[in-house]
């Protein structure tokens, strides 16, 4: 799943989260099915981009976990480069 400079993904049966887009545009995501308009939905996409570049960079700062809520959680240690390794949250791969 792409989001915006973040990749989730499995790659031999773990989770990870990586950098994906330099540039973040409306094409570094994956579009669900949302009974919303593709502006708005475009909109939505671009601030969760924003907010988690930011909480990654804080966590990496200090060390932490960082969470969206029912798809992943990833511990970052202090200073850590990514990867980070991710854990599904409220499903089940």
């Amino acid at each position: 799943m792409d989001l915006g400079s973040w990749r989730l993904y499995f790659l031999g049966g773990k989770l990870r989260l990586e950098r994906h887009c330099q540039a973040v545009n409306p094409a570094c995501f994956t579009f669900g099915a949302l009974p919303v308009d593709k502006a708005r939905q475009d909109r939505f996409l671009m601030e969760l981009s924003h907010l988690l570049e930011e909480a990654l960079a804080r966590a990496k700062g200090t060390g932490g976990s960082v969470s969206l809520s029912r798809l992943f959680r990833s511990e970052v240690r202090r200073g850590q480069a990514p990867p980070y390794a991710a854990s599904p949250l409220d499903w089940k791969p």
